[in-house]
């Protein structure tokens, strides 16, 4: 990796285009305008042998675009500074950071907000809101500790990850969002703590290497598809009796 280069936000798009192929950490300095994420955006859209860690903790923002670092494709990690607006994912292009912020940045490994509030935080690297956890990258792998104290995780937050190998819930854990693992390809296991009470629909579709199942008492319905997908030869399944609805 090379060494970090402090870049100007008005020459982020110089700078990535004299790239070479390669690994780089860009370190962003000073205000950084809309047009930062326009012009960011363009200059990564066909670079596909780029990756840079981007270092915005020392920037300052105005208004953040709606999606703003939507396809930012060369992107594979992030540091953002606390206070910045929290987007909500409900709406089609929300302006602020949550889920949506991060689409197609298939590159993404890590999430970091430097000293985040309780509005919006990062914990092993991936992105909370209050007690919910609302998004993975996309190429995080290996383990994930979810955060001690945390009630939900959010629809679609872990979707796509397919390097992340096992979640460790803590014994908080309320709700399981809709799609909130889906296609998790490589999660060997999904073992829910007693505190879970409800699963969303298509929660773990796909999760074909998950060999060892646990689902909870409290659980009475699993909804269509929540464990579609699954590869069972030498699966080991344990359901509660008290399922209603399979």
């Amino acid at each position: 990796m090379s060494e970090i280069a402090e870049v100007k936000p008005g020459k982020i798009a110089d700078w990535i285009n004299s790239l070479e192929p390669g690994r780089y950490s860009a370190k962003i300095v000073g205000k950084v305008p809309k047009t930062f994420f326009t012009n960011a955006q363009s200059a990564m859209s066909d670079k596909t042998d780029l990756l840079i860690d981007f270092d915005f903790s020392e920037a300052t923002f105005g208004a953040l675009p709606k999606n703003p670092f939507k396809k930012f494709i060369c992107m594979s990690s992030v540091k953002l500074p606390k206070g910045l607006p929290v987007g909500n994912p409900n709406w089609v292009n929300p302006e602020g950071i949550c889920r949506k912020s991060f689409e197609d940045c298939d590159n993404l490994e890590s999430v970091e907000i430097i000293d985040g509030d309780s509005d919006l935080y990062t914990y092993d690297s991936v992105l909370y809101k209050d007690t919910t956890a609302v998004f993975c990258p996309r190429k995080r792998s290996g383990e994930v500790k979810i955060k001690d104290g945390t009630a939900g995780i959010d629809v679609k937050a872990f979707e796509l990850c397919q390097k992340i190998t096992k979640i460790n819930f803590p014994d908080t854990i309320e709700y399981i969002g809709e799609s909130a693992f889906s296609c998790a390809r490589s999660l060997t296991e999904i073992i829910l703590p007693p505190s879970v009470r409800s699963i969303g629909f298509r929660a773990f579709e796909s999760c074909q290497s998950a060999k060892h199942i646990i689902i909870p008492p409290t659980i009475k319905r699993l909804p269509d598809r929540s464990l579609s997908g699954l590869q069972c030869d030498g699966c080991s399944v344990e359901l509660n009796e008290g399922l209603t609805e399979i």
